[in-house]
């Protein structure tokens, strides 16, 4: 007796991008009211794309974060040549990239989002208000091109340090690597927001005046920096110079330019990032009497032994002082290496504002 074959298991879906949700509506007779005003709807939807090419760069950083952690994580426990992956020279520059490149990320992106904030808290002031805005506006663009676009390389490195095990589907590699470059086509592509940067620059003069004044905050910190400020000075004096209409600048330099844009913004923020950690990490920070300065007090300390011994008066020498000569108003935390401590003329304690 022939008994029948069982039929065939179904084929698998396809391998796809499932982790956002899709929807396609058709809207039949549908009742509209107009937002904005007639014959400005472009201007009107910036608005809100500005807030959405936010979410993008967001979910690009979070996405970066993620990628480096895990590479570090497997390279952690991986053995190879007798030691952990982790140890070895090149994987251990591997990871270090994987990790510049995820703290720059987020702190631009965090950095970036707080001047949502004080784009709110300064609607009443009217000038303030205008800069805020024409800076978020610009730095928006600036940080979703940077961001989206560095994703991916960052999650093929990641993907690369696992090895085999990061190309198979039983991973999350391999959807963190297809949802890369997902966020860099959403609300803009590359060429879109290089456009859109250089008609910003080119209709409001005040955004890039606003741009450089944040830049300027760290004018001094490194020659690099002020030599790539004044590059992206005079580039910016060119764009604002003609109009759109006329066709002088030449866009096919709108990349490089919105490039340099953001590597400078990610080294005003990572600046501002390393100063908040190096004052948290900071075993203890000096603050210096004007009038005495032969005495100072400490105004933080980093274990229970130690706050016990200033409740007892103790006035031991920190391992970490502040040793460098200084102006009033600049604290400079510098390791002590003869473990004695050092002395201080002027000091202050460190504020950091983003």
């Amino acid at each position: 007796v022939l008994t029948a074959l069982p039929p065939a298991p179904p084929p698998p879906p396809p391998r796809t991008h499932r982790t956002h949700a899709h929807a396609h509506r058709r809207y039949d007779n549908a009742w509209g009211l107009m937002l904005g005003e007639p014959g400005r709807g472009v201007q009107t939807i910036l608005e809100m794309v500005v807030r959405t090419r936010l979410d993008c760069a967001v979910g690009s950083a979070a996405l970066t974060r993620q990628c480096a952690q895990l590479a570090a994580a497997h390279a952690a426990t991986r053995n190879a040549f007798g030691a952990p992956l982790a140890r070895q020279p090149l994987m251990a520059a591997v990871l270090a990239d994987l990790a510049l490149e995820s703290e720059a990320a987020m702190a631009t992106a965090f950095c970036v989002a707080a001047t949502f904030e004080r784009c709110d808290a300064e609607h009443d002031a009217a000038g303030a208000a205008a800069d805020a805005h024409a800076f978020r506006r610009l730095a928006t663009a600036v940080c979703k091109y940077q961001l989206c676009r560095r994703a991916p390389a960052v999650a093929f490195e990641a993907m690369e340090a696992h090895g085999g095990n990061g190309y198979i589907e039983e991973g999350p590699m391999a959807r963190l690597y297809r949802q890369a470059p997902l966020n860099a086509i959403w609300e803009g592509s590359g060429n879109v927001i290089c456009l859109d940067v250089v008609r910003t620059l080119q209709r409001e003069p005040r955004a890039g005046a606003a741009f450089l004044t944040t830049l300027a905050a760290n004018r001094g910190s490194d020659a690099r920096f002020d030599a790539l400020m004044e590059s992206i000075g005079k580039t910016l004096e060119s764009v604002a110079m003609h109009s759109a209409a006329d066709g002088a600048f030449n866009v096919r330099g709108a990349r490089h330019l919105v490039e340099r844009l953001a590597v400078a913004l990610q080294v005003r923020f990572f600046i501002l990032l390393f100063a908040f950690i190096s004052f948290v990490c900071a075993p203890h920070s000096f603050v210096c009497s004007p009038r005495r300065t032969s005495r100072c007090r400490r105004t933080r300390s980093s274990s229970s032994a130690t706050r016990g011994r200033r409740r007892r008066g103790c006035t031991r020498a920190s391992p970490w002082a502040a040793s460098t000569p200084c102006s009033p108003g600049r604290t400079v935390l510098a390791p002590s290496l003869s473990g004695r401590g050092a002395t201080c003329s002027r000091t202050r304690s460190w504020s950091v504002s983003l």
